[in-house]
């Protein structure tokens, strides 16, 4: 379990820094070892859900390609059904997502103007 001061999508740097380094790579190896297929994952008060969709940017864009045969699932959930809306969504202003790498910024997100940063293409793999 890890634990994030901030809803915005940088979080505390050190702690998406320690899943990226360390913790996701350590918990892909066991599961390769142990033969299982999925990583399953499990955000609770996700609120608009920026903190599961970093986990699944950084995932997708930065660990999936060092474990291919490993999929992503997260499940994440809300009791306020205003902000699970907004999470499914997936479309945050730009002041949300400037902390985030330019890499992901690129792959990620399409810019609307009416409504700011949409990430559409990485939903894939949560249960909201």
């Amino acid at each position: 379990m890890a634990r994030s001061r901030s809803g915005r999508q940088r979080g505390d740097r050190a702690v998406f820094d320690a899943l990226r380094d360390t913790i996701f790579p350590q918990i892909a190896r066991l599961a390769q070892h142990r033969g299982d297929s999925t990583l399953r994952g499990w955000s609770a008060a996700c609120a608009s859900g920026e903190e599961p969709y970093t986990l699944n940017l950084l995932w997708r864009i930065d660990l999936q390609p060092q474990f291919p045969d490993l999929a992503f699932e997260m499940i994440a959930t809300e009791v306020q059904p205003e902000m699970l809306v907004r999470a499914q969504n997936a479309c945050y202003p730009v002041k949300t997502i400037r902390f985030t790498p330019p890499h992901w910024q690129k792959q990620a997100f399409t810019f609307t103007k009416n409504s700011g940063f949409k990430a559409p293409s990485f939903k894939d793999g949560f249960i909201l």
